[in-house]
């Protein structure tokens, strides 16, 4: 469960919780702490993020199904090869991620090309 909060937190819910909420999503700061100490975010600014919009959207593009692994770096399955849809490369897109595997969805693709 951890790994998929995690990756919901750096996709979805960091972005639309400081205006839906005036928060950062809680496990957000202790899990990226060791790349970032947070201090861009000033006394305030949550305060006048919350509440500042008048509609709220959201675009569905994909789905990521992931799992823990505190072995990652030395054991990463051949299945969760760039399942994340990046390219291979020293750096990821997901800060935090270290311990975290994207594996391959598996269900079938239907017209609207999403897998179910």
């Amino acid at each position: 469960m951890w790994a998929s909060q995690h990756i919901d937190s750096l996709a979805n819910t960091m972005f639309h919780e400081p205006f839906t909420h005036g928060t950062y999503p809680a496990n957000l700061k202790p899990n990226t702490a060791h790349l970032t100490d947070w201090s861009f975010v000033h006394e305030g600014d949550l305060a006048e993020m919350h509440g500042a919009v008048d509609w709220f959207g959201v675009n569905y593009y994909a789905s990521h199904l992931v799992r823990h692994n505190a072995n990652k770096g030395a054991a990463t399955s051949e299945l969760a090869t760039l399942a994340d849809g990046h390219k291979a490369g020293a750096n990821s897109p997901w800060p935090g991620d270290e311990e975290i595997e994207f594996m391959p969805l598996t269900g079938k693709a239907h017209g609207d090309g999403l897998e179910h």
